[in-house]
């Protein structure tokens, strides 16, 4: 069986899992266990429904195997990405994305 999971922060466990820095109690971790399962985890932090959306499409479609079981966590509709500017190889590509989340606070 495989498993993918796609999500924000709160999917990859950046908040409590790894400050104990064991990827294995994540949420798609735990289920892929739960399952016997393969797991593939496309989540990243502070990333928009848009990114989510894409990576997921993406993913599944270059997939040799589907997979049996798809899970989207969902991050706000407020974070959105903006392009970073111009790929000087490619001129209508953009040279990355940046993520904009307008609930953010520095720390810095």
């Amino acid at each position: 069986m495989i498993l993918y999971c796609n999500g924000d922060s709160n999917t990859r466990g950046t908040h409590w899992s790894l400050k104990n820095h064991d990827r294995s109690l994540t949420w798609p971790n735990r289920l892929a266990k739960k399952l016997e399962a393969r797991l593939i985890d496309d989540s990243k932090e502070g990333c928009s429904n848009f990114r989510i959306l894409k990576t997921s499409v993406e993913s599944i479609l270059k997939m040799e195997n589907n997979p049996d079981l798809v899970v989207i966590q969902w991050t706000y509709n407020e974070r959105f990405i903006s392009p970073l500017g111009i790929n000087e190889t490619n001129p209508m590509e953009p040279k990355g994305f940046r993520t904009h989340n307008p609930y953010a606070v520095s720390m810095g």
